[in-house]
């Protein structure tokens, strides 16, 4: 019985000590390798100059909005930091990384029927993972009552085991061979393939009456900070969607769901082309940063 409890016993403690030196070596990784995503170029960056812009939110933010087009027509650096997939709760967090950073005085905002959910998508958020020692970050996850959240703290290594394939081994060794990946090229824009293939279809989104936590809170931390947020809506096609609802909500609001409504413009009914990006770029430029 005692030579299973010693044997137990240095299990645990080899255990310990190679958990603890991984959790270390990811770290350094993470720290002075290439970005794997927008959140590893943002907490890792030390940003030297402030942006006239950020965009921020889901695909409809990182697909439609172009801070080259911009900087080519009216000498704006702006960056685009949207992430696909991203919920209200990411946009939340890379909206108080930038604030905290102090980044910018100007965040536009792509929201839409996300509004409904004050949810995490799990592999969105599974990217700031390696960096809730950060006092604000586990606060976020700790107030979504993320039961993991103090796991994710303290047991070292146990976030990368859990999102091994967002942010564990393949992840870490492309970083430390300098691979970054695209998403952070072009100022943050990324292009979309294909075209519309059911142009009869409609979308039609049935919008909340109550404020969404999470815009809420980034409305409030904005004004605090001197920080101009403009919430936008970008288009959709075959809309029959009623926006109207996030206008009475949220002072700087604008809807453009219903711009550009012929389908050569579109990749499908919630992503717009190339073409239909440098249309809506336009717009962006003529109605808010002119």
């Amino acid at each position: 019985m005692k030579s299973f409890i010693k044997t137990f016993m240095l299990l645990l403690v080899v255990v310990a000590l190679v958990s603890y030196s991984l959790e270390y070596i990811y770290r350094i990784i993470r720290i002075k390798g290439a970005p794997r995503s927008k959140v590893d170029l943002i907490i890792n960056t030390d940003y030297e100059i402030e942006y006239d812009y950020i965009v921020v939110g889901n695909s409809r933010a990182n697909f439609h909005v172009n801070p080259q087009q911009i900087e080519d027509k009216i000498a704006l650096n702006g960056y685009n930091f949207g992430i696909s997939g991203s919920s209200l709760f990411e946009d939340r967090l890379m909206i108080e990384t930038i604030v905290r950073k102090g980044m910018t005085d100007k965040i536009l905002w792509q929201i839409d029927s996300n509004h409904n959910s004050n949810d995490q998508d799990e592999a969105i958020a599974a990217l700031w993972l390696p960096y809730i020692e950060e006092d604000y970050i586990f606060k976020n996850f700790e107030n979504l009552e993320i039961w993991e959240s103090q796991l994710f703290r303290s047991l070292p290594y146990y976030k990368y085991l859990r999102y091994d394939s967002r942010i564990g081994f393949r992840e870490q060794m492309l970083s430390l061979a300098g691979k970054a990946t695209s998403s952070t090229e072009n100022k943050g824009y990324s292009k979309t393939t294909g075209s519309i293939q059911d142009s009869l279809k409609t979308i039609k989104y049935l919008l909340k009456d109550e404020k969404n936590l999470h815009i809420d809170y980034i409305i409030k931390m904005c004004k605090t900070n001197n920080v101009e947020l403009i919430l936008f809506t970008a288009p959709i096609y075959n809309s029959k969607s009623d926006f109207r609802t996030l206008s009475d909500l949220y002072k700087s609001y604008y809807d453009y769901s219903d711009q550009l409504q012929k389908s050569k413009y579109y990749k499908d009914h919630t992503h717009l082309n190339p073409l239909g990006a440098e249309l809506f770029t336009n717009i962006i430029i003529n109605d808010i940063l002119k």
